[in-house]
């Protein structure tokens, strides 16, 4: 049976339920229409009160049940009586009030719909008809059923919406006016929607003309009239559903709802299949060529993701051949091909592969805003975000490793090592959103580099680090990459652009008492000056890092080490391979304090 039948029969079953319970109300009001007032009822013209009835049949009233609809969860009340907290239904005490005219032939006013919904009578307002009678608005009786519906308390309610019970209770009673905007925002905390007020507003009318009169009225309906009434009722209700669910299936939403079944059923004979069969299917068959498909293969290959990564990967690129084959308008194939991209993003990271998962994620950003101008708004824009969101994190883990790991290489003297942890860093992280980190890694990288005389390679990555250090404004960073400069040229044979940089670098380390890099950057300075063979300025260097050295506070051994290299320049038996030496060992005293050098070996 369809959706529309089912929908059709249940709203016809609900609404011969309410009219059966309508009928015997409106017999029980016939019987004693007066009912318990929550004040005096007075005739109309008189100060002589109407008799009050026993309450009895108003308490023990079960409380009005809400139909809900089973599409979309909405709201839809088709008996809008009153729970038996009323004090007196609006359509009780107009009932009572046109008893009483009827009595005193006066001529009943004519019943009117006033604004936002409330009761008012010809020739007087609602506040002034409140003075000699207790008539409840349509609005308050609306809130009194919406809120026992769902379940709440007058005193719920009030905690809820920030205000006091009591009013709550004004607004239900009739004594203090409600407004619709008033209304709509207290059931909010109820979790309706706005539409439900006026769906109970017209069953609240469909179901006031049947209570009326009394049974006994002259102008009381006849039996014939109340089947008739409801079987309209019926009808109508059934024609309601009927309706309510065919143009919901006409919306997007509904064809989304379809396809996605379909897609399910599509996949559930796929994954009987080997992955190059589910591929070849794609391929072969037409069926297979929709976005949901696309949509649920993606899902399932994130559902793989923490335990089966090779099938996440297999499932992700799966999604994508269904995105890539998508027939019709070409900008929403290349949302859905941006979305599948992000996908094996994530599979190629569950797989350790982070350089390849960054080429996935830069491919399904671009795709994926290139198809936004024909985006029916099916897919979730959660996932993208989502997504690159993990892979940063991925990425930053495993630079955060990689940096660790070529620090204990550097420490251990083996720049072999370190290089390969750093060259491998380097694309995890990205400049433009960690300048800092991207600088220490490119710059780290390029030290290495010279440490294993590969000038040639370094060279061409000096302009980005350049770059990255002037982005950071910090004058020790563009110090450190003048130094690097200098080493390059000095491997490369450039030795004057060399000497001038290390002749500045030296000043601005001696100006901020960097012992350890002042050393370091003079013995290379000296390394120069032996290959042009100034012995004479080689001297003057070294007595000038001995005076340094020793008002500075600096480790024995790495002192020792410098005190060998300055008495081998008195006595000019200083080489350029000593020099290069004892630059390597104090690399290594940086981490080591008791690594001792002697002049035989490092």
């Amino acid at each position: 049976m369809s959706a529309p039948s089912r929908a059709s029969q249940e709203a016809t079953s609900t609404s011969t339920r309410f009219a059966v319970r309508s009928r015997q109300l409106a017999r029980q009001q016939s019987v004693q229409p007066p009912v318990k007032a929550t004040a005096p009822l007075w005739r109309s013209g008189s100060r002589t009160p109407i008799a009050r009835s026993s309450p009895s049949r108003i308490s023990s009233r079960p409380r009005t049940q809400v139909a809900t609809s089973r599409m979309g969860g909405s709201l839809y009340p088709h008996l809008p009586g009153p729970p038996r907290r009323f004090g007196v239904p609006g359509r009780l005490a107009l009932g009572a009030r046109r008893h009483a005219a009827r009595e005193n032939e006066f001529p009943l006013p004519c019943h009117k719909k006033g604004p936002c919904g409330n009761l008012s009578f010809e020739g007087e307002t609602l506040e002034e008809t409140a003075m000699h009678h207790t008539v409840i608005p349509d609005l308050g009786i609306v809130l009194t059923f919406l809120r026992s519906g769902q379940g709440w308390s007058q005193a719920e309610l009030g905690e809820a919406a920030g205000i006091s019970p009591n009013l709550i209770n004004e607004y239900e009673r009739g004594r203090k006016r409600l407004s619709r905007e008033r209304l709509e925002h207290l059931i909010a905390y109820l979790g309706l929607p706005p539409e439900v007020i006026d769906a109970t507003l017209a069953a609240l009318a469909a179901n006031r003309a049947r209570a009326r009169a009394p049974r006994d009225s002259p102008d009381a309906p006849s039996e014939e009239a109340h089947r008739v009434e409801d079987l309209s009722i019926r009808i109508g209700t059934a024609v309601t559903g009927f309706v309510r669910t065919a143009l919901w299936e006409l919306t997007v939403e509904g064809e989304a709802l379809r396809a996605r079944q379909r897609a399910g059923f599509l996949w559930d004979r796929l994954k009987r299949h080997t992955p190059a069969e589910r591929r070849t299917l794609v391929q072969r068959g037409r069926k297979y060529r929709t976005w949901a498909l696309c949509e649920r293969v993606a899902a399932e290959s994130i559902r793989q993701a923490p335990n089966h990564p090779r099938e996440a990967l297999e499932l992700a690129e799966l999604a994508l051949l269904v995105a890539e084959h998508l027939p019709g308008e070409r900008t929403w194939a290349l949302r859905l091909q941006g979305y599948a991209w992000a996908h094996v993003c994530n599979g190629r990271r569950v797989c350790n592969d982070l350089p390849g998962a960054e080429a996935a994620m830069v491919r399904a950003r671009k795709l994926w805003e290139a198809g936004e101008p024909g985006d029916p708004g099916l897919l979730s824009k959660a996932w993208l975000p989502w997504i690159e969101a993990v892979l940063r994190r991925g990425q930053r883990l495993k630079a955060e490793i990689l940096l660790t790991k070529a620090r204990i290489h550097e420490t251990l003297g083996d720049p072999e090592a370190s290089t390969a942890a750093l060259l491998e860093a380097v694309p995890l992280i990205d400049p433009r959103r960690e300048p800092r980190n991207a600088w220490v890694v490119r710059i780290n990288l390029a030290l290495d580099l010279c440490h294993l005389e590969r000038f040639a390679e370094a060279e061409p990555r000096l302009s980005e680090i350049r770059a990255l250090a002037e982005r950071l404004g910090e004058e020790l960073d563009l110090t450190r990459v003048l130094w690097v400069e200098g080493k390059v040229a000095a491997g490369l044979g450039r030795t004057k652009e060399a000497l001038l940089a290390f002749e500045q670098v030296r000043g601005v380390f001696r100006r901020r008492e960097l012992t350890f890099d002042y050393a370091l950057v003079s013995l290379e300075l000296a390394g120069l000056f032996l290959e042009e063979g100034r012995t004479t300025d080689v001297k003057a260097l070294a007595d000038e890092m001995l005076q340094i050295f020793r008002t500075q506070r600096i480790e024995r051994e790495a002192l020792a080490a410098l005190r060998l290299f300055c008495d081998a320049a008195r006595r000019e038996t200083a080489t350029v391979d000593l020099a290069r030496r004892l630059v390597r060992f104090l690399h290594r005293a940086q981490h080591d304090p008791e690594l001792r050098f002697t002049e035989g070996a490092d």
